[in-house]
């Protein structure tokens, strides 16, 4: 056993209730320590911040964990607090974790921060909507307002594919299928008549039990879709229904379609068909929000002809 660890990529170190250091693996011993097991960790280990992890762990008598950099290294620590001592793992993190970690911070606070200003100027432009008369500028506030809609969805779906931990658990509760689609059919009512969309609603299951906000981000996309690549005087369908132990969604359109060969690769982020104006994360996104519902997700689709976008959500 002691082999083992000495050989591990992690260091490891072990110290009694008095802070004397019981063991150190190699990685600690040639990296932030001395050569040898013994002595208390303020005596062993030689950076500050390592230090002062240790001696607030006894303090506080509760794990800790800390980021620190020593020399030209950046490390992670956590602590193990018992009444017999501390344990401590320390791991080597790397420039690509670094980077991660301030991408994701980034776009935390860039989505935070772009939410609010979005969400007033939308409520000025609907605002404005309502209150016009004249025609010509009815239609300009219109396309303005589609826009920001376009930015909101694009800021959640960034957010969604960025932050969602695969093992991270989610909401459960009864979603109204049929109240989510005709609310975003509603929110699209501008771009159906301009392309002048005819759509059919058969919605004979109306109830599946998920998130309700990543289902309606996920009938958003699908929705829009279906009215940005169809062709002018087109159909849209829209199905639910029940199939043996699961609910189906099926969203059809008349548009462009996509090439067989490009159809495996389509949920992959930044992947798009060759007439996207987008950035092929709306698809992405479908396919995380039906893992999350453990939900499958097919699509068929021929160029010319149209798509059809086939979810199985399992009932239990």
């Amino acid at each position: 056993m002691k082999e083992l660890f000495e050989n591990l990529e992690d260091g490891i170190a072990l110290l009694n209730h008095e802070g004397k250091v019981v063991y150190m693996n190699k990685f600690l011993r040639e990296r932030l320590g001395n050569t040898s097991n013994s002595g208390y960790y303020y005596e062993t280990f030689r950076s500050i911040d390592l230090i002062g992890l240790i001696q607030e762990t006894f303090t506080r008598k509760e794990p800790l964990e800390k980021t620190f950099t020593y020399k030209e290294g950046t490390y992670k620590a956590k602590t193990f607090f018992s009444e017999e001592g501390v344990g401590l793992l320390v791991k080597e993190v790397s420039e690509k974790t670094i980077m991660d970690t301030l991408k994701k911070e980034f776009l935390a606070n860039l989505s935070h921060e772009l939410k609010t200003p979005l969400s007033v100027i939308s409520l000025t432009l609907e605002t404005l909507l309502y209150e016009e008369t004249e025609e010509s500028k009815k239609n300009l506030i219109s396309r303005a307002l589609s826009r920001i809609k376009e930015l909101q969805n694009l800021i959640d779906i960034v957010y969604l594919l960025t932050f969602w931990d695969k093992g991270k658990e989610t909401i459960s509760e009864k979603v109204e299928l049929a109240d989510l689609i005709e609310e975003i059919i509603n929110d699209y009512k501008e771009e159906l008549e301009s392309k002048n969309l005819r759509i059919y609603l058969q919605l004979n299951e109306k109830v599946i039990n998920g998130d309700k906000e990543k289902i309606k981000l996920m009938l958003r996309n699908l929705i829009d879709n279906a009215i940005r690549y169809n062709k002018n005087g087109g159909e849209i369908r829209i199905l639910t229904d029940k199939e043996e132990n699961s609910v189906i969604l099926v969203i059809s359109d008349t548009g462009i379609g996509i090439d067989k060969r490009r159809i495996p690769l389509i949920f992959e982020p930044f992947i798009k068909g060759e007439e996207s104006k987008g950035l092929g994360l709306g698809l992405s996104l479908v396919k995380k929000i039906a893992q999350i519902h453990k939900a499958q997700v097919h699509i068929q689709s021929q160029p010319n002809k149209g798509t059809t976008v086939k979810v199985r959500f399992p009932l239990s």
